[in-house]
């Protein structure tokens, strides 16, 4: 059998061609690598990150907790029992608790100042329960929200937002409780308070001023009672001289017209 033999030029050329094929499907690969990752790195840029620029953080949790004595100041007669709690960091949760308990409890949700001093607030605008922290780990603040618990059982769902969330049994009744909670680190939060003065509004100042006669209407009231008076007087003597006629069989002299 006769063997085909390639000239050096046709040797050369089929080299070629066989590397341009090849670097052009290594084009095309890489292309298509490109393409498929790019979507996935912008979601993943984009949900890394939250609102204050940290990486997010995600729990997701469930169990059985019983309760203990509350560990905040003036609450040593209640029952709690903590899903999440206090971070160092003083990161916010953001996230949904379901649980079942064996007896009615009430959502503790804390929010916490890094300050051991909180703001002064003027008494017209009423008080905040504000508790101190041990060790001089700033002061909390408490929001205890009542579920709306169906007939017969102590279920319920709800969103929350804090520093820390609990049980609580106010009456101080030992309970047991089922939870799920799926929450969110938020990261630490930043202080807004807006503390003001309470001030009259400029209406009111309006009308209070309005109801009080100015030194002109005072005068011009005077004046108008002592013509009243005058009249008075007149018409009185007016009077006395028509009885007098009268007496003396004389018809009383009519009022002058004018």
């Amino acid at each position: 059998m006769d063997k085909i033999k390639l000239q050096p030029n046709s040797y050369r050329q089929l080299i070629a061609f066989s590397s341009i094929i090849t670097i052009a499907f290594a084009i095309v690969l890489f292309s298509s690598l490109l393409m498929t990752s790019a979507p996935h790195t912008a979601s993943a840029t984009l949900s890394s990150v939250n609102a204050t620029g940290a990486q997010p953080q995600k729990i997701v949790q469930q169990g059985v907790v019983t309760s203990s004595t509350d560990p905040l100041p003036g609450h040593e007669a209640h029952q709690s029992a903590v899903i999440l709690r206090l971070r160092n960091d003083n990161s916010l949760y953001d996230g949904t608790l379901t649980f079942t308990a064996s007896k009615p409890v009430e959502v503790q949700i804390l929010h916490r100042s890094l300050n051991s001093t909180t703001p002064a607030v003027p008494e017209e605008f009423g008080t905040l329960q504000v508790l101190p922290l041990p060790g001089n780990a700033g002061s909390v603040t408490i929001s205890n929200i009542i579920p709306e618990y169906p007939e017969g059982s102590f279920v319920a769902t709800l969103p929350f937002s804090g520093n820390a969330i609990s049980l609580h049994n106010i009456d101080g009744e030992p309970f047991v409780a089922s939870y799920s909670v799926a929450a969110n680190i938020d990261g630490p939060a930043q202080r807004a308070d807006d503390i003001s003065a309470a001030e009259t509004p400029t209406e009111v100042q309006t009308i209070e001023e309005e109801e009080e006669p100015t030194d002109e209407e005072e005068d011009a009231q005077d004046e108008n009672g002592d013509e009243e008076n005058d009249n008075g007087e007149g018409q009185s003597d007016t009077d006395d001289e028509n009885d007098s006629i009268e007496e003396q069989g004389q018809p009383p002299t009519p009022p002058i017209m004018t």
